[in-house]
């Protein structure tokens, strides 16, 4: 069970950007402490939760070859 499971899709993308931003922030300030690793398990779990919501994409029908139709 996730944390974020109840959030809507398009707040967790609103979500992953604000810690991406911090953490690259904090990558920039080299300020590997418990923050840094707070956002970066944080993104982790976003990217999980976001990637569990998607969809498997239909197969591809193959379409009919018109040079073999006859």
């Amino acid at each position: 069970m996730s944390r974020f499971e109840n959030i809507e899709t398009s707040a967790l993308l609103d979500m992953l950007v604000e810690y991406t931003r911090q953490l690259t922030e904090l990558f920039i300030k080299k300020a590997r402490g418990n923050q840094y690793d707070y956002c970066k398990y944080t993104i982790q779990e976003l990217q999980a939760e976001i990637q569990s919501r998607k969809k498997p994409k239909e197969e591809k029908k193959p379409t009919a070859d018109p040079k073999n139709s006859t």
